[in-house]
């Protein structure tokens, strides 16, 4: 995440934002079958220019065959 002022950045505002669209991509994308079909979970890592990590996010087919 280039050029943010982490000092404006509530973490939980982030997630809450970015999770259900991670979940749509993982739940929807063609390219996204096969980790589907083997049940992946994914962790997107998201750090800031200076490379501090600030806010993980791990997805699975969990978060959409639940609900």
């Amino acid at each position: 995440m280039l050029t943010i002022d982490l000092s404006l950045l509530n973490i939980e505002q982030f997630i809450d934002a970015m999770k259900p669209k991670l979940i749509n991509q993982y739940q929807t994308k063609d390219d996204m079958k096969s980790f589907r079909d083997m049940a992946v979970e994914l962790t997107y890592a998201y750090q800031s220019e200076e490379g501090i990590e600030l806010v993980n996010i791990t997805i699975s087919p969990d978060d959409f065959t639940a609900n």
